[in-house]
């Protein structure tokens, strides 16, 4: 499960803002360095939180972790910071129809969208002028409905059926093979779904629905 949680974006975040502290060091421009300082230490603090986590989904295997509140537009947000560091020509686009907070498995939530987030930015097409990244969320009678939607370099159509297997890595620019794969395993976990839509040179779209209990869509 830890190689599926990429954990190379956050610390190239990082590696990047000790670079400008130093130049900043540099420059005397102090208040710079602290703020990046601050930047730094909250990154490295939910990339802790992000392998404990992980550990977490782990020793649940087949059991319902306690869920607990979670507002989405905050999760979002923070797994944006960490991942597009490097990234800042993606821009973020959020469609959130419904803002108060779910009750939730947070750690399990967690990992399925910052692979879903990972792998639209791992797969952003830099040719274009104008790169996104647009998240809708949707409550009704299905439960919640998220859909992660890109502009990127789409994926061939004779890959589409192999997105969710373990271990497969469908080109250079995949990761591990696991990514996908766990989002897939936990939702079917939870009672949910996944599905995906791409189209090559044009953007991907992957649509994820989890079960919400009435009382907590309110």
């Amino acid at each position: 499960y830890s190689a599926s949680h990429d954990l190379k974006a956050p610390l190239s975040t990082i590696v990047g803002l000790m670079n400008v502290c130093i130049e900043d060091l540099d420059d005397n421009n102090l208040g710079e360095v602290r703020e990046n300082f601050t930047r730094i230490m909250d990154i490295a603090k939910r990339s802790t939180e992000k392998v404990e986590s992980v550990l977490e989904i782990a020793r649940a295997a087949g059991e319902k972790i306690p869920p607990e509140p979670v507002n989405i537009e905050t999760e979002i947000n923070n797994i944006w910071m960490d991942l597009a560091g490097a990234e800042n020509h993606i821009q973020l686009k959020l469609v959130l129809t419904h803002k108060d907070p779910l009750m939730l498995e947070r750690a399990t939530f967690g990992v399925i969208l910052e692979n879903l987030i990972s792998n639209a930015v791992r797969y952003s097409d830099k040719d274009k002028k104008s790169s996104y990244i647009k998240i809708n969320s949707h409550l009704d009678d299905k439960g919640l409905q998220i859909v992660v939607s890109d502009n990127g370099i789409g994926i061939p159509e004779e890959n589409l059926e192999h997105v969710f297997q373990m271990f497969r890595r469908l080109d250079e620019r995949s990761g591990d093979g696991l990514g996908l794969a766990l989002v897939k395993k936990q939702l079917d976990r939870l009672g949910g779904s996944i599905g995906v839509n791409s189209t090559q040179g044009k953007g991907t779209e992957f649509t994820i629905t989890l079960p919400v209990q009435e009382d907590e869509a309110k």
